[in-house]
C-alpha cells in the first residue's frame, strides 16, 4: 500500500504531466478500440444475414418496382405470377408498421417493454412485421404450435393470421381478435424460442453501420395476408429456387413484368455487400494507416515524458532512498504509476468508444452491441495494448 500511495503522490506532483499522458494514452486506445469494433461490426453484419435468410446472399435480391396506386392490382398479379415460376421461389413484401391493436390490449401488453414502438407519437399502435404469403420462405420460420404458413387456406380473404414470438406462448393457437375496423385475426402458429428474422432496412441496402440485420422474434408479431389487392410497398424481396441462380430468377420476373407491364430496377445482396466491403476497405486502410502513425507517436511520446519526468524527480528518488526505500520499492511505485495512468485511459477511452458506438450503429440496441463486441473483442484489445504501455514505460 506504501508504493500505491506514493504513486498517487508523485501524480499528484506532476498532475501536468500525468494528464498529457493520460490524454495521449487515451486517444490512442480510443482509435485502436474504434478500428476493432468497426472491424468486427462490420464482419458481423455480413454473418447475421447469413443466419437468418433460409438461403446463401447469392441466391437473394431486392426487385424495386416503379408503383403507382392504380397498378396495384396489376403489381399483385406479377408477385402471384412470379411466385409460381420454376425459377422464383420466393418474391413479395415485408414491412414493419404500427397496427390498431386487435386483441383489445392483451398482444400490446405483453409486448409493451420488450420492442421498441412503431412511432414514438403513436404509442398505442402494436408493432407488426406484415409479409406476403408468397414471401415467408426467405426467412426461417419454426413453429412450436400451429399451422404452416404453406398449409393455409386463403379462403376467407377478409381473415388475417397473426404468427407469434415465444414471448406469446400463454395464447392458445387459433384464437382471434377483431381491431377497431372490424378486420378479423385469428393465431395461426407460435414460433420456436430463439428465433430471429431479418430487419426490413436491409432491403434498401447493406449499410456498414448497422450491426445486426436480424431481429429477435421472441415477441414479434407477424401479419400474413395473401388478398391479391394489398401491396405495401414497392421494395420486394426475391429469392431464388435451389438450382437456379438469382440473375436467372430476376430475369424470369423481367419477362412477367412485361406481360404485365410493370417495370423494376434491382439489386442483389451480393452486389449490395459487394459495395460495402470496398467501403469498409477504403474505411480501414485509412485507419490503419492513422493507428500506426499515433501508435508509434504515443510510445515515442510516453518513454521521452518517463525519462524526463525520472530526471526531474531523481531527487525525490535520492531522498526515498534515504529513508530506505529499496530500488525494488522504487520499482513498484513506479510501476503502480503506470499502472493507474493506463487504467485512468482505459476507462476514458472505453466511454469515448461505447459513446462513438451509439453514433456508428445508430440502428442497433446499444446493450446487444456491449455484449457482442465490446465485451468480447474491444476492451480486451484496450487492456492487452494498455498493459504493453505499463511494461514499456516501465
Amino acid at each position: 500500500m506504501r508504493n500505491v500511495r506514493f504513486a498517487i503522490d508523485m501524480i499528484a506532483s506532476s498532475y501536468k504531466k500525468f494528464v498529457l499522458s493520460v490524454l495521449t494514452l487515451t486517444i490512442t486506445l480510443a482509435l485502436i478500440m474504434f478500428t476493432v469494433m468497426t472491424y468486427i461490426g462490420m464482419n458481423y453484419s455480413y454473418i447475421s444475414c447469413e443466419k437468418v435468410f433460409s438461403s446463401d446472399m447469392e441466391d437473394i435480391g431486392v426487385v424495386c418496382i416503379d408503383i403507382y396506386e392504380e397498378d396495384y392490382e396489376k403489381i399483385m398479379k406479377f408477385i402471384k405470377t412470379s411466385y409460381e415460376s420454376e425459377e422464383i421461389k420466393a418474391i413479395g413484401n415485408i414491412m414493419d408498421y404500427g397496427a390498431d391493436d386487435p386483441s383489445g390490449g392483451e398482444l400490446l401488453a405483453i409486448q409493451e417493454g420488450h420492442t421498441m414502438n412503431y412511432s414514438t407519437t403513436l404509442e398505442e399502435l402494436l408493432e407488426v412485421k406484415c409479409m406476403q404469403a408468397y414471401v415467408v420462405s426467405l426467412c426461417k420460420m419454426e413453429l412450436k404450435a400451429g399451422k404452416k404458413i404453406e398449409e393455409l387456406d386463403y379462403i376467407d380473404t377478409d381473415l388475417r393470421y397473426l404468427y407469434l414470438g415465444s414471448g406469446y406462448s400463454e395464447i392458445k393457437v387459433g384464437t382471434e381478435y377483431t381491431d377497431t375496423y372490424g378486420k378479423r385475426y385469428v393465431v395461426a402458429g407460435i414460433m420456436k424460442e430463439g428465433q430471429r428474422w431479418i430487419n426490413s432496412n436491409l432491403n434498401c441496402g447493406y449499410n456498414n453501420e448497422v450491426l445486426d440485420y436480424s431481429e429477435d422474434c421472441s415477441y414479434a408479431v407477424f401479419e400474413v395476408s395473401a388478398k391479391e389487392d394489398n401491396i405495401y410497398s414497392n421494395m420486394c424481396w426475391i429469392m431464388a429456387e435451389e438450382g437456379y441462380s438469382i440473375e436467372e430468377a430476376i430475369a424470369t420476373a423481367w419477362k412477367i413484368g412485361e406481360d404485365y407491364g410493370i417495370a423494376f430496377s434491382y439489386e442483389t445482396m451480393t452486389d449490395m455487400y459487394g459495395e460495402a466491403v470496398s467501403n469498409r476497405e477504403a474505411l480501414m486502410s485509412y485507419l490503419m494507416n492513422v493507428m500506426v502513425i499515433v501508435i508509434v507517436s504515443t510510445i515515442l511520446m510516453m518513454i521521452t515524458l518517463n525519462i524526463v519526468m525520472m530526471l526531474e524527480d531523481s531527487k525525490n528518488y535520492g531522498a526515498m532512498y534515504a529513508i530506505g526505500f529499496s530500488s525494488r520499492e522504487v520499482n513498484r511505485m513506479l510501476l503502480w504509476k503506470h499502472i493507474i495512468t493506463a487504467m485512468c485511459a482505459l476507462v476514458i477511452a472505453l466511454g469515448g468508444c461505447i459513446y462513438i458506438g451509439k453514433l456508428w450503429f445508430a440502428n442497433d440496441d446499444m446493450s446487444y452491441m456491449i455484449e457482442t463486441i465490446l465485451t468480447h473483442y474491444v476492451l480486451p484489445t484496450g487492456l492487452i495494448f494498455a498493459t504493453v504501455i505499463v511494461v514499456i514505460s516501465y
